[in-house]
């Protein structure tokens, strides 16, 4: 018992998340791996300070999809499909073309909106085509809306055939 509190009481996990603000999201997902699962909230305590935050959201992040996967029986391709894409999303290089910005958001954000329309148990092709096409815009107005963002980074992730087209004089091929 002494252990228990002396572990919670060194923990900064509960006063601030990682980015140094109010403690509400930090506490939220701290709070839901202690109750989920302990042994892995015990073991997040003897991890250094700067770290808690981010394996406790990594953790709260697994005991959330857990549920929703039992709660609503989400198909595991959506979900293969996002991990899949974000992974290959990694390598921080522009998409080569439209095409495969809208391969991206397709298997990311539309993917996103199938497991929603699942978790309310809506099954209708009308709704999944909707969803197909509303992801693909929300993909493409996210690469647009991030473009200030990369570009005070001297990055950019626009498709590299419309920068041709538009002879950007800012885009510099040498950047990929």
């Amino acid at each position: 018992m002494a252990v228990r509190a002396m572990l919670r009481f060194q923990s900064p996990v509960y006063p601030r998340n990682s980015r140094g603000k109010s403690g509400k999201p930090a506490a939220y997902c701290a709070e839901l791996v202690r109750k989920r699962d302990y042994e892995g909230f015990l073991c997040t305590l003897l991890l250094p300070p700067e770290s808690q935050n981010s394996v406790l959201a990594l953790r709260a992040f697994n005991v959330e999809l857990s549920h929703a996967v039992q709660r609503h029986k989400l198909t595991k391709r959506w979900l293969t499909r996002i991990i899949d894409d974000r992974e290959k999303n990694l390598d921080d290089r522009a998409y080569r073309n439209i095409k495969e910005l809208e391969t991206y958001a397709e298997n990311t954000q539309s993917s996103l909106l199938y497991l929603t329309l699942e978790t309310l148990d809506i099954k209708d092709v009308h709704a999944d085509h909707a969803a197909s096409h509303v992801g693909k815009a929300q993909g493409i107005v996210t690469c647009l809306r991030a473009v200030p963002f990369h570009s005070s980074r001297r990055q950019v992730f626009l498709p590299v055939d419309i920068c041709i087209l538009e002879d950007s004089p800012s885009f510099d091929l040498k950047l990929y």
